[in-house]
């Protein structure tokens, strides 16, 4: 249909912004796909198709429960997919909730080096709870 617009979602992580200690693959599964949604942004932005990049912080998806981890301060799926929406066409990438959004723009400022730094501990107790 003439004027219809199309849009891709792709759901990154604040994970995909540096390496991840105890989450190696996943940061960069996460990394490849924040870059490939700022790629095809640009290359789509004329033919009619919005790209934008997801970064929440947890999400309340089952992910944790299945993975054993712990997950506080997870927000909801309605809430995010909600904000991505309104979103769409205006951002390439965005960080929804406080937390996402905390989180996102503190670690920038550090050097990468302590971002991992601080992110190991952050996934270990993540991972490992109290036992680590």
């Amino acid at each position: 249909m003439k004027g219809e617009r199309k849009g891709l979602i792709l759901f990154g992580s604040l994970v995909g912004f540096q390496g991840v200690p105890w989450a190696s693959t996943y940061a960069a599964t996460k990394a490849f796909i924040q870059s490939f949604a700022e790629g095809l942004y640009w290359e789509y932005k004329k033919s009619g198709v919005d790209v934008i990049s997801v970064a929440p912080g947890p999400v309340q998806s089952g992910f944790g429960e299945r993975a054993g981890m712990l997950m506080g301060n997870a927000q909801e799926t309605r809430g995010i997919a909600k904000k991505v929406l309104k979103n769409l066409g205006k951002s390439i990438t965005i960080r929804p909730g406080f937390l996402s959004k905390f989180l996102g723009y503190s670690l920038i400022l550090l050097p990468r080096f302590l971002r991992t730094l601080l992110l190991k501990q952050i996934m270990g107790k993540m991972v490992f709870g109290d036992k680590k």
